[in-house]
């Protein structure tokens, strides 16, 4: 069996321990990890609204946000406010992929959101007010994210807890 790592230390103030060592970082709650194809482990931290990424070398990094309110479409990254990351996948391009709690109703990511190889955050899926059917675009949805996952295809892979009806 394996030791026990740390890779990160206890909460203080979001980023606290950037460019320092993995075990120096601060996160509140990490509740998704996901490798990118160089061997970087990217972590979502709910309460902090912020991804972190422990690189090969043991260093520890934001990778995105600042703080809870959810930014716009095209926001920068780094500068963006993330609204409780979850889940997380990152494909072989180094796209990143993650769930978001933005205005949720639930316990369940209510969109997914991408940060591109440009640095720029992008809603590819949720967000929307219609419960998921045939012929609905990914943006109009109403999603309760639980996973994401990259098929070796390429193609974005969204779990889903079973929303309640609308009434309608």
């Amino acid at each position: 069996m394996a030791p026990n790592v740390v890779i990160a230390g206890e909460v203080v103030h979001p980023g606290e321990g950037d460019g320092g060592p993995g075990p120096l970082g601060r996160m509140a709650s990490a509740l998704g990890q996901a490798m990118d194809p160089a061997g970087n482990l990217y972590v979502t931290d709910g309460n902090l609204g912020q991804i972190r990424r422990l690189d090969t070398s043991g260093t520890i990094a934001t990778a995105a946000g600042t703080h809870f309110v959810s930014s716009t479409d095209g926001s920068a990254a780094l500068q963006a406010a993330l609204s409780y990351p979850g889940a997380i996948a990152v494909s072989r391009s180094g796209k990143i992929y993650f769930s978001e709690f933005y205005n949720c109703p639930g316990l369940y990511g209510c969109r997914v959101r991408k940060i591109g190889r440009d640095g720029l955050l992008n809603t590819v899926a949720g967000k929307g007010s219609t419960i998921v059917q045939e012929g609905l675009k990914a943006t109009e949805a109403l999603l309760g994210v639980t996973s994401i996952a990259i098929a070796p295809n390429g193609e974005l892979i969204i779990s889903m807890h079973t929303l309640p009806s609308s009434g309608r």
